[in-house]
């Protein structure tokens, strides 16, 4: 194992330094020393993390339900924000809300997290670790339930199509927590 990390160092380190020569135009021996010197500082500073053991499995039917669940949220969102933009008095009810995750996996956080931000009416403004949760701004605030449970789909939805073993075990164990709403947002 060691051995292929170390490879891999040393060929992610031999690939930096020939990229900085082209960068630099002119091949040269002090383009290649300080390019090496620019490298090896960089890996030392920024080492690579350590190899995930518990690696997420693609399931591509569901990766593939996940992505017409995704396509389909995206087009009502994008229907009911040009309502609420095109009515003559727009009713807007913005609320910040906390939903805790149930599953402690950063790529299924992210991938929740970047769902939230791309959907129109949604924005996710900061990820927690310690209990795992999203600050959510929303446009269009119903109930700390409905906010809840759409997360929930999306991490579940997320779980199930790229997952990692702890993560389905995760979301098959205990639920999630009740959500914090802050409604005192100023449009």
């Amino acid at each position: 194992m060691m051995v292929a990390l170390a490879r891999v160092r040393w060929w992610s380190a031999a690939f930096l330094v020939v990229l900085w020569m082209v960068m630099w135009g002119t091949p040269s021996v002090a383009n290649f020393l300080s390019g090496l010197a620019v490298v090896v500082l960089v890996m030392v500073v920024f080492p690579f993390p350590a190899p995930v053991s518990d690696r997420a499995v693609v399931h591509p039917h569901r990766l593939l339900a996940f992505i017409g669940f995704f396509a389909l949220r995206l087009v009502q969102a994008n229907i009911t924000m040009a309502r609420t933009v095109l009515s003559p008095r727009p009713r807007l009810h913005p609320a910040i809300v906390e939903v805790p995750l149930r599953c402690n996996d950063h790529m299924v956080a992210t991938v929740v997290s970047a769902f939230v931000t791309l959907t129109p009416g949604t924005l996710t403004l900061d990820v927690r670790d310690h209990p795992r949760s999203l600050y959510i701004h929303v446009l269009q605030y119903d109930s700390h339930e409905s906010v809840e449970r759409e997360v929930a789909l999306i991490e579940r939805m997320a779980v199930q199509a790229f997952g990692s073993r702890a993560a389905r075990l995760c979301w098959a164990g205990s639920g999630a927590g009740n959500a914090v709403v802050n409604t005192e947002v100023q449009p």
